[in-house]
């Protein structure tokens, strides 16, 4: 398959430039009208508060605004377009998440956006095997025993931390291996073991949790 050459790449790049200004037209507008909502949801917080006590009528909360869908064709520069989009928004106040397919790609995206205090967060991952007739393996800090349930959970839309990661005994384990300072959350994880008849020392502790999560919320 011949190569693409430099006076072609040019005319790619010319032909696209176009839509690269119409997106970044169009998210600018986007970031503007979402920082006039968030002004807009605070207000009328603040007025519904003051109400409790001059018995004004409520007022109702603003309708949220429609999602913006972009179907970038290949080429646009998505990789590189991000870093102006980024600024837009850090500039306003917004919150931005990106998603990506692979760590190695959200460790570039996080290097290129580093000046805008970008962060990676790694999800729940399976725990890393020993190999046989090796020493035991660190498991990984975002390694999670109950990797299924938790995405079956996702699919339908519930937070696992809310309903299975506090029955887990993984979790539990975690508790008794990572905590020391809240002797009642050590007690609740010992009695836990204790009405189901387990041995916390056979369940492999919860890293995700305990590791991996507030290493990513504390950096």
């Amino acid at each position: 398959m011949p190569s693409t050459t430099e006076s072609q790449r040019k005319l790619r790049a010319a032909e696209l430039q176009p839509v690269r200004d119409a997106m970044g037209a169009a998210m600018a507008s986007y970031f503007e009208q979402h920082a006039a909502q968030i002004a807009l949801l605070d207000e009328v917080r603040e007025f519904n508060l003051s109400s409790r006590a001059t018995g004004a009528q409520k007022r109702p909360m603003p309708e949220p605004l429609p999602p913006l869908g972009i179907l970038a064709t290949v080429g646009l520069g998505k990789g590189v377009g991000v870093t102006p989009v980024v600024s837009m928004a850090h500039s306003a106040g917004l919150p931005v998440v990106i998603l990506v397919p692979t760590h190695q790609l959200a460790q570039e995206y996080a290097e290129r956006l580093k000046p805008f205090g970008a962060v990676v967060y790694q999800g729940r991952r399976e725990p890393s095997q020993s190999q046989p007739n090796e020493a035991p393996s660190d498991p990984g800090a975002h390694a999670c025993y109950r990797l299924e349930r938790v995405a079956d959970a996702g699919d339908q839309n519930h937070r696992p931390a809310q309903g299975l990661c506090g029955k887990c005994p993984n979790g539990q384990a975690g508790v008794l291996q990572f905590v020391s300072r809240d002797q009642m959350r050590v007690q609740r994880a010992t009695d836990f073991f204790k009405a189901r008849g387990m041995d916390p020392a056979k369940t492999p502790p919860c890293q995700f949790l305990f590791r991996g999560l507030p290493d990513q919320l504390s950096a």
